[in-house]
């Protein structure tokens, strides 16, 4: 029988069972993977991110029910979705009741009558949905992709062509600039 991930709250890789960093009142705090190829840390989450992230769901959301086909309740181009993926992808755990706070919000805002227990129940399974097609979305990157960032993305394109120019533009950056340029050193090819 091959060996299936195990799909516990944490960073997935051969070391899943190892303890993983406490949860501090502010967020959680940065956490290796153990992976040889990515030895780097996992962003920081705080809790505002979490109200930044299910406020964005819920709009992305509401822009893409009006792609939707009447009555208006599906539609096949869903922004939240990407957007909970990456997310999950990015955080890790800590994203996935913020998913299911967006999702129910949303899910509760286009019901018609939000109070009944058939509609709640029903918003609370999409939500519960929805943060598990991140989840298995986040699985699916990790093993095909990795743990790259943009970094180490940017390494790999030079090693496969030196002569590609490279703009870093970021309004947050986990590495100070004087680390990025001793990494990827000075040089005319990045802005």
């Amino acid at each position: 029988m091959p060996h299936l991930p195990a799909m516990a709250f944490g960073i997935q890789d051969d070391h899943s069972l190892a303890p993983q960093a406490p949860v501090t009142p502010g967020g959680v705090e940065d956490r290796t993977t153990g992976s040889a190829m990515n030895e780097q840390m996992t962003p920081s989450f705080y809790v505002y991110y979490g109200f930044i992230l299910a406020a964005t769901y819920v709009v992305l959301g509401k822009l893409g029910l009006m792609l939707a086909i009447q009555p208006g309740y599906a539609s096949g181009i869903f922004p939240p979705a990407g957007l909970a993926i990456a997310a999950a992808y990015l955080w890790g755990s800590p994203t996935l009741p913020w998913i299911v706070l967006g999702s129910l919000t949303l899910n509760l805002s286009v019901t018609a009558a939000p109070l009944q227990s058939s509609a709640t129940v029903a918003a609370l399974c999409i939500a519960m949905a929805s943060a598990l097609q991140s989840w298995f979305g986040r699985a699916v990157l990790q093993r095909t992709v990795g743990l790259k960032t943009g970094l180490e993305t940017i390494e790999h394109i030079w090693n496969a062509d030196p002569e590609i120019q490279v703009v870093i533009c970021t309004a947050y950056s986990d590495h100070p600039w004087e680390e990025i340029a001793a990494r990827l050193g000075k040089t005319d090819r990045l802005l």
